[in-house]
């Protein structure tokens, strides 16, 4: 049975980890189950959109449109909308809105790049459990190897066919997921490579 998990802003704002959400959420088999649904707020996109045009003030306007309007046309139906923000007593006022969006959404997980809130979460007692991408991802390596070796390679193939590009000493894919902070999984795709 897919998990639903909530994605915070800045794995949105990641190209590399927002492509591997899709990868392993789109990547298996038609007629089986992904193993997780990418739960979504509105607020959450517009965090991660308002981030990456104000760290790229001049990229073109439909680069950066372009990305968040397919990761809304592309999750729609896991949109987490109409629930009220609560005060969970957490130091950073700014993510109380992503504490609420999953008591609301009823998710398993919250998968972030924030330490700080991983560690508020875990001395709480709350019905869901945030993990870093590294964490998360290779958690789904664990439960799903066989569809992680195959979108890895899918991946690897990309990268070298379709963009031209090819690390010298290791497997692109592995080199991007660690840039990304992902060294663990990084290290586990490598091995399947």
């Amino acid at each position: 049975m897919s998990i639903p998990v909530l994605f915070d802003a800045n794995v949105w704002y990641s190209r590399t980890l927002t492509d591997w959400c899709f990868l392993l959420f789109l990547g298996s088999d038609k007629d089986v189950e992904p193993p997780f649904f990418p739960a979504w707020t509105e607020d959450i996109i517009a965090e991660a959109q308002y981030h990456l045009r104000r760290n790229n003030p001049h990229a073109p306007e439909g680069a950066i449109s372009k990305r968040f309007k397919r990761i809304r046309g592309a999750l729609a139906e896991w949109e987490i909308s109409g629930f009220a923000v609560g005060n969970y007593g957490y130091a950073d006022t700014h993510d109380h809105h992503v504490l609420s969006a999953a008591v609301a959404g009823n998710v398993q997980y919250i998968v972030t790049s924030d330490r700080g809130l991983v560690d508020y979460v875990d001395s709480q007692q709350f019905l869901f459990d945030v993990l870093t991408p590294d964490d998360f991802f290779c958690h789904i390596f664990e439960a799903f190897p066989g569809l992680c070796k195959r979108v890895a390679q899918e991946n690897e193939a990309y990268w070298e066919k379709v963009k031209g590009v090819k690390a010298a000493d290791r497997p692109i894919t592995a080199v991007m997921l660690e840039r990304s902070g992902c060294p663990n999984f990084a290290t586990v795709v490598e091995s399947v490579l």
